[in-house]
């Protein structure tokens, strides 16, 4: 019922609404596409859009799941989120870029897509600001802080504390057990990766925005 600090849409105006709201916004997204991007490769579009839906499907599938793997998490994150990204990429440089620098620009989206999904998610837990469960949590989606955790000797700790619905215990066990430490490692490596892409690509302000 709240992101980001904030009441949801569907907790605002109801689900029924959220949904036509979500496909209103889908519409509209798909009309101004077709009014800038004469030459748009639809195709793609709608395959990503289907590849969002079926990763949603998949978290939705594993609501609550304490099985849950690292290798499945990163699956619906990709899905949902870097593919999405890569899209825009390539589709930002479709009519003046060199073949290799549209690869670039879609591997750079990709990695961005996953870094900043990543992050979210981390800071969903870590600056959740608020006594409330994480709504990530609340929903029975095990992040990745939290995965790494169970796989590790803290799971029984975890585990309590999400039962108990205790922020501060759950905040505490990660930030022991390293889970937290190894999640900020893998947001610093996938934003270098995206980085490196960049690199090979003409200077420009943007560019240089950035990696600043």
């Amino acid at each position: 019922s709240y992101r980001r600090g904030g009441k949801s849409f569907n907790a605002v105006f109801g689900s029924k609404n959220a949904v036509l709201m979500g496909d209103f916004l889908v519409g509209k997204a798909l009309s101004i596409s077709a009014d800038c991007l004469e030459q748009c490769d639809y195709k793609s579009i709608f395959k990503v859009i289907a590849s969002m839906s079926k990763a949603e499907l998949l978290q939705s599938a594993n609501k609550d799941n304490l099985e849950m793997t690292t290798e499945k998490y990163l699956r619906i994150i990709k899905g949902k989120t870097a593919e999405l990204f890569a899209l825009c990429c390539r589709l930002g440089c479709a009519e003046t870029s060199s073949e290799e620098e549209k690869s670039l620009a879609v591997e750079f989206g990709t990695n961005f897509g996953i870094g900043y999904q990543l992050l979210n998610d981390y800071k969903n837990i870590f600056d959740n600001g608020s006594t409330l469960l994480p709504c990530d949590l609340r929903n029975g989606h095990f992040t990745l802080p939290i995965i790494h955790c169970l796989a590790g000797k803290h799971r029984a700790a975890i585990i309590s504390a999400i039962q108990r619905q205790d922020c501060r215990e759950i905040v505490e066990v990660l930030t022991h057990s390293g889970s937290r430490a190894e999640v900020l490692q893998n947001i610093d490596t996938t934003a270098a990766k995206a980085i490196d892409c960049l690199r090979p690509l003409p200077d420009t302000e943007a560019k240089a925005a950035i990696i600043e």
